[in-house]
């Protein structure tokens, strides 16, 4: 053997190694995690929608789940009817090598969120074998149906790499496969089987399908490639309808609707802003010439990237926020929002984004409030964040969010008063409305209990 050989050899090793040692550290972080983490059970369901959506095809995705709950049997399954595997694709789900990149459309708006990097592995805290089933395609090639197990049930380095390795050989033969001439454009041609062989695996499959209930809505509000995904063992349908109305030039009402049981649909109503790529939304409720708003599900993540970023429920912020190019950190539990001497683009345009969302927050609390919206207080929801994750700088939320925020609140109309008007806090800079209140639980039940019989419902 050369040495040209040799370092040809010796490259071939250190690449698999590298695979492995990264699956096998994301794994473990994982099983550490599963039990205890709040964050990590409910990725899973947003790292498989979001790679479907970033292979849809021009008319959208759609998406079949199937929670079979049979036993030691148990499966879930998840299909969609996006675009064919390309090699590459195959090859980064194997070696778990994401294929994202960040390149942008001519509005500047990411053309990916996601796809099979780090992020899929947590799909794995289903079972840790997942079976899948696709259609493979290149320009000059054939249509080729394929089954590839990946199995990341090793605990050392070397049963990861015979593991990537029988994946890969599994697919080898792909040009000797008969041609698939029955191939059609939007059918169900992915599958991702996972087997649920334990109460752990049943566990992160009911935490993440409890998440679509909360989070689905405003997912569709924001990634118009999604239309559709149904639920197939609650014989549930969420319908990306693109129903809305414009109230302002910069106002929508956009309405999602949900199939339940027996053909009932339910509409769900939001209100909608935009700045460039930066969009706010918060539930509503309108009936005849009123407005009411709703409470946000305080599990409901307060940051978007196309999808929720789940642990961002600590960035206090009275509505959602979404925009499809910010930077989110490795777990997607975040953005940076740090502070830094050195330049750091990342967390600068972050901190733009936040910025027009405050922007955007101001104009419909302003809106709201001149067209007397009922639940004003719920614009009103801020709050000092008391533990800061190390993705937020405490000076710059409370300088650039915080304070901000709750100066505006002092001066506009958002506290309906007994005659059923609404008052400011402050009025011509001095105190107009006054709050009861008292450190100890005596004075502040009492307090109560006044109200209570002054205004009983």
């Amino acid at each position: 053997m050369t040495y040209k050989e040799k370092f040809e050899a010796s490259e071939n090793r250190a690449h698999y190694k590298n695979i492995a040692t990264k699956i096998l550290r994301e794994m473990t972080t994982l099983r550490s995690l599963v039990e205890n983490s709040p964050i990590a059970p409910r990725r899973w369901i947003w790292e498989l929608i979001q790679n479907a959506k970033d292979v849809h095809n021009n008319d959208g995705v759609q998406i079949i789940i199937d929670y079979n709950m049979n036993g030691d049997n148990s499966t879930l399954s998840f299909k969609h009817n996006g675009k064919p595997f390309s090699a590459d694709n195959i090859r980064f789900l194997i070696e778990q090598i994401s294929s994202k990149d960040r390149d942008k459309t001519t509005n500047g708006k990411s053309k990916t969120t996601g796809k099979f990097g780090t992020g899929f592995l947590t799909t794995h805290l289903l079972s840790e074998k997942v079976l899948v089933n696709g259609i493979a395609k290149e320009p000059e090639l054939d249509y080729r149906k394929f089954d590839l197990e990946l199995d990341r049930t090793g605990f050392e380095l070397d049963d990861i790499t015979d593991s990537v390795q029988i994946s890969k050989d599994s697919v080898q033969d792909l040009d000797d496969r008969p041609v698939f001439h029955e191939y059609q454009d939007g059918a169900f041609n992915t599958n991702f089987k996972y087997s649920l062989s334990d109460t752990i695996g049943h566990s992160v499959a009911k935490q993440g399908l409890s998440d679509l209930d909360k989070c689905l809505p405003y997912a569709f509000i924001f990634v118009e490639e999604l239309k559709q995904i149904t639920v197939k063992h609650t014989q549930t349908v969420f319908k990306n309808t693109s129903e809305y109305s414009e109230i302002t030039s910069n106002i929508k009402i956009v309405n999602i609707k949900i199939s339940l049981e027996n053909d009932i649909w339910k509409t769900l109503t939001f209100a909608v802003l935009n700045k460039n790529l930066t969009t706010i939304a918060i539930p509503v409720k309108i009936e005849i010439d009123e407005v009411e708003i709703l409470p946000i599900d305080e599990s409901v993540p307060t940051i978007f990237c196309d999808f929720p970023l789940i642990g961002t429920e600590v960035f206090s912020f009275p509505v959602i926020i979404n925009n499809p190019n910010f930077n989110p950190t490795d777990p997607r539990d975040g953005i940076y929002l740090t502070a830094s001497q050195r330049e750091n683009p990342l967390a600068d345009n972050n901190k733009q984004y936040i910025q027009e969302a405050v922007d955007l927050y101001f104009e419909l609390l302003e809106f709201a409030s001149e067209n007397s919206w009922n639940n004003l207080h719920l614009l009103a929801q801020i709050k000092p964040i008391y533990n800061y994750p190390n993705w937020i700088n405490e000076d710059w939320f409370k300088n650039k969010v915080l304070n901000p925020i709750r100066i505006k609140l002092l001066d506009i109309k958002i506290v309906r008063t007994a005659d059923k008007n609404l008052e400011s806090i402050r009025k011509e800079n001095k105190k107009y409305i006054w709050f009861p209140s008292s450190t100890k639980s005596k004075y502040r039940n009492k307090i109560w209990k006044l109200a209570n019989y002054w205004f009983p419902y």
